[in-house]
This record gives structure tokens, C-alpha cells and sequence, in this order.
């Protein structure tokens, strides 16, 4: 596990001074750190150590927090740039967050295709881009307001959803049994 950051510690601050991007999931690290670290951004990256350790130095703007829970984090960062796996995909959706998908295997593609088609984010393919691909994209995330606003936009949607607990309380009060009995079947509701 990694350490949260100080100001991530703080509930409720939001992109105080530098806007904070997260990189989560990528093995495209050496490109988007190469890109990021000409941003005028604060970079965490949330990465195991082996996946660091052939990188060397990093930019200066850039932290390593090791892997934490998204939350810890997520609520202080402006964008996000990721493999698009779909847990973090809900993470980010549910913080409204703009986000970067380089999408690299199983449902990634899917993820990526979502958030472009929703307006809350862009995709690159990994095997193709380059810092300078990588730094115009987060560029037009941080400076084109339409991104920031399709995410909240979602989050708001989101936030009207029962929550699973209540779709299972639900689906629990829903359920039917289907008995035989004396050669028939039968269906039944339990109350």
C-alpha cells in the first residue's frame, strides 16, 4: 500500500494550486510521464514499485502514492489517465472526473469507447501514442470546459442511481420460486 498524499488527506479540496493528474493502470508509463512532465500539473502515480523501477528519475512533478484505494485521491484531481479496466471507469464516472482511457486488453476498449462517446474523456491507443499525442490530449482535458462538464454531468446521473445495497434489497423482495408439486410446476412469490 502506498501513502496519501497531504493534500489529499484534506476532504473536500479540490484542485488547489496545480490541477492534480493521476496515472493508474498503464504500461505506457514512461510515455505519459515523459508528456506530463512538461504540464503544468501535480502527477500522482499510482503504480507497484516493479512497474517504477525501470523508469529511472521522473519529472519533477510527478509523486509516486504506490497503490491506494481511488477514493483516497480521486475527489482532489482534475483528470485521470488510465487503462480503462471498469472498476476505475465507475470510480472516476462516480467523482466526475475528465479522464484519459489508453485502453490495453478485456474490457478496456469498451470502457474507452464509452467515455469518448459520453463526452467525459478521450482515448488514445497505447500502441500508437507518443508524449506529444499524450500531452495535447490532457491539454484539451484541462483547458476545454465541455470535458469537465460532461463528468459532472454524469456524476450527477449517477448520484439519482439506487445504491447496490438498495438494488439488492430490491431484487431480494422481487424473487420467485418455481416448485413442483403433485406432477406440476408452480411459481410463487416469496414475501
Amino acid at each position: 500500500m502506498g501513502t496519501v498524499p497531504a493534500r489529499a488527506a484534506a476532504p473536500g479540496v479540490r484542485h488547489a494550486g496545480a490541477p492534480w493528474c493521476l496515472i493508474s493502470g498503464l504500461g505506457t508509463l514512461s510515455t505519459v510521464l515523459c508528456a506530463l512532465g512538461k504540464v503544468d500539473v501535480e502527477v500522482l502515480v499510482a503504480a507497484a514499485t516493479a512497474e517504477l523501477s525501470g523508469l529511472g528519475a521522473v519529472p519533477g512533478n510527478v509523486q509516486t502514492v504506490g497503490f491506494l484505494p481511488l477514493p483516497c485521491f480521486l475527489p482532489c484531481c482534475a483528470l485521470i489517465v488510465y487503462h480503462g479496466g471498469s472498476g476505475t471507469t465507475t470510480a472516476v464516472l462516480h467523482d466526475g472526473i475528465p479522464q484519459l482511457v489508453l485502453p490495453s486488453f478485456a474490457d478496456n476498449y469498451l470502457s474507452a469507447q464509452r467515455v469518448t462517446d459520453r463526452g467525459v474523456g478521450l482515448s488514445l491507443d497505447p500502441a500508437t501514442a507518443d508524449a506529444s499525442m499524450v500531452r495535447t490530449s490532457l491539454g484539451r482535458l484541462l483547458d476545454e470546459p465541455i470535458f469537465a462538464a460532461a463528468a459532472r454531468e454524469v456524476r450527477a446521473e449517477m448520484a439519482t442511481r439506487p445504491s447496490p445495497s438498495a438494488v439488492i434489497e430490491r431484487l431480494a423482495a422481487a424473487r420467485t420460486y418455481v416448485t413442483r408439486s403433485g406432477g406440476r410446476w408452480t411459481q410463487s412469490r416469496r414475501r
